[in-house]
């Protein structure tokens, strides 16, 4: 099966003062009777190439709710993919 790479967004959660990547199971619903294995990226990743490159990945979805480019914090992490306003 071909594997898909998918961005998350971030998620705050005030109660526990923590910060979470989400992904819609939606997307891995989709993708899996597409016929592809769903790969989550956490926003953490510091060597985006690298890892694009070990997990063999196919494709790749930029999902997470904002614009592209909106939070440059966030899109600067993945330069092999954006490239930020």
């Amino acid at each position: 099966m071909k594997k898909v790479l998918v961005t998350q967004r971030y998620a705050y959660n005030q109660k526990r003062e923590e910060f979470s990547d989400t992904l819609d199971r939606n997307f891995c619903s989709f993708l899996e009777c597409a016929g592809y294995i769903t790969v989550p990226l956490p926003n953490s990743v510091s060597d985006l190439s690298n890892w694009i490159n070990h997990l063999d990945i196919n494709a790749a979805i930029l999902s997470g709710g904002e614009d592209i480019g909106t939070d440059v914090k966030r899109w600067k992490k993945f330069p092999c993919i954006v490239k930020p306003r």
